[in-house]
């Protein structure tokens, strides 16, 4: 049977452990209930001391340490154990009883100020108010931002000359982002203006963190029309040019595994009407899912591995298409210097319409989800569209060079024509998550320089390219 003890503790005790000439904590009270053992500061250093509960201006130091005495737990016999903090960890250590001798503290005289801590005085106390009933969070308190949500600049150098009469691309975006404080519910509203030809026009995406998975939609018109900024594709209108409307809803599911640092799924379904070039408009709907998985070592050496795998089943007029896309990045270190390597392959069914036929070249749409046109895959050192089949594939190898990733790659398309297309250049990417409570949304960016390295290819010219892209 355990009888409770109370012990009376004066308002002197209280000034006395508080009195502000340093921080006091961790008390412990000894067996026999007349003493605290307290971590204190009073040295500059954390150490044990006893403070008597009969008269507590009467204090023994129990340790003289270095690094720190913490975690104070009297024994039965009268002897105390604590840790000791050193350069790898704490150790457990026992202090025997009567092993320290009392220390009295010493009266300075307060004209000795500020050496000496000047004496508490009473100060004003902030009005004590009711704690209101509770509230549902809900959406949270909202703020909103007006931002520049996307950017994309595609730049023909006129020094390199090429028969492929294009004109590059540039496209930039202004938009309006409202998330609450812990990011529940996040959103970005935004038009996209260019010249006739890249990628305009509007879309409204938001996400619902509220649930597990999370929640994803989006509503938007884009349009692309390659064919007013390249000459060449004239005649070619109704395998390069798109306008496109419709709406796009999923869920994510993100978990965090051993060895995998990161992973998600996505799951979701697009539905609107499209166009092709001259063609009138035809109801377009999809069904598609997204795994991405990245693996790096605990200590944060060695090889990574990132791998993305997109699917999608659907219809445009009265044909029925499916297709798949596969990328696999590795990253590791040679001889010192950090060496990557990433590869593509995708595919769609032999009997898919030609809206669904893979187009390499140009940036990526800032408009629509990447699952939903999956099938315009984007390469910033080429023009839209430049090639372009059933299946394909790239691979690409590089190094760092401080922020700076230089590279060769190689797109193969068979039966295009060639079956192998290399270009080089030097490229640097960034992403950064978004942060809720200062209502900013997640961006990611790329840019660089490259070439074609046939010279014979049609559009052997010098790119530049940069995208930015915001999302909620």
């Amino acid at each position: 049977m355990v009888v409770p003890a109370y012990l009376p503790v004066t308002p002197r005790l209280v000034s006395e452990l508080t009195d502000g000439r340093a921080s006091r904590y961790e008390p412990a009270f000894t067996r026999d209930g007349r003493a605290l053992i307290v971590v204190s500061e009073v040295g500059g250093v954390a150490n044990l001391e006893r403070v008597d509960l009969s008269d507590s201006s009467v204090t023994t130091t129990l340790t003289q340490v270095t690094g720190a005495a913490v975690a104070p737990e009297p024994a039965p016999d009268g002897g105390i154990y604590f840790l000791t903090l050193h350069a790898k960890g704490y150790d457990l250590r026992r202090l025997a009883p009567d092993s320290a001798r009392a220390v009295r503290v010493a009266a300075l005289d307060p004209r000795l100020t500020p050496v000496v801590a000047r004496p508490l005085a009473p100060a004003d106390t902030p009005a004590v108010r009711a704690v209101g009933p509770a509230r549902r969070y809900g959406v949270g308190p909202r703020r909103f931002r007006i931002i520049p949500t996307t950017v994309g600049v595609q730049v023909v150098s006129p020094f390199t000359s090429s028969p492929f009469r294009d004109r590059g691309e540039i496209f930039v975006g202004l938009g309006v982002a409202s998330a609450d404080p812990v990011g529940r519910l996040s959103w970005i509203a935004q038009g996209v203006v260019a010249p006739r030809g890249p990628w305009r026009g509007g879309s409204l995406d938001a996400v619902w963190r509220g649930t597990r998975p999370a929640i994803f939609g989006s509503v938007f018109y884009a349009e692309q029309a390659p064919s007013r900024t390249n000459s060449d594709y004239a005649g070619f209108e109704r395998f390069v040019d798109i306008r496109y409307a419709g709406a796009t809803i999923g869920a994510t599911l993100v978990r965090q595994l051993q060895p995998l640092r990161v992973q998600s799924l996505r799951l979701g379904l697009s539905a609107g009407r499209q166009s092709l070039g001259d063609t009138p408009y035809a109801s377009r709907q999809l069904l598609f899912a997204a795994y991405a998985g990245a693996f790096a070592p605990r200590a944060g050496r060695g090889p990574t591995a990132e791998v993305a795998l997109d699917a999608a089943t659907g219809s445009w007029r009265d044909s029925s298409w499916t297709r798949g896309l596969a990328r696999v990045a590795l990253s590791t270190a040679v001889f010192g210097r950090r060496v990557f390597a990433d590869g593509l392959i995708a595919g769609v069914s032999d009997d898919a319409p030609f809206s669904e036929r893979l187009l390499f070249g140009g940036l990526p749409s800032p408009l629509t989800d990447p699952s939903v046109l999956s099938q315009r895959i984007a390469v910033p050192a080429l023009p839209v569209g430049a090639l372009g089949r059933d299946r394909g594939g790239m691979v690409r190898l590089g190094t760092r060079v401080g922020p700076w990733r230089p590279y060769y790659a190689e797109i193969y398309t068979p039966h295009a024509g060639r079956d192998f297309l290399g270009f080089y250049g030097i490229e640097q990417t960034a992403r950064t998550p978004a942060i809720p409570f200062l209502r900013l949304p997640g961006t990611r960016a790329v840019g660089g320089v490259a070439m074609t390295a046939d010279e014979n290819a049609p559009w052997r010219r010098l790119r530049g390219y940069l995208f930015v892209q915001a999302s909620p």
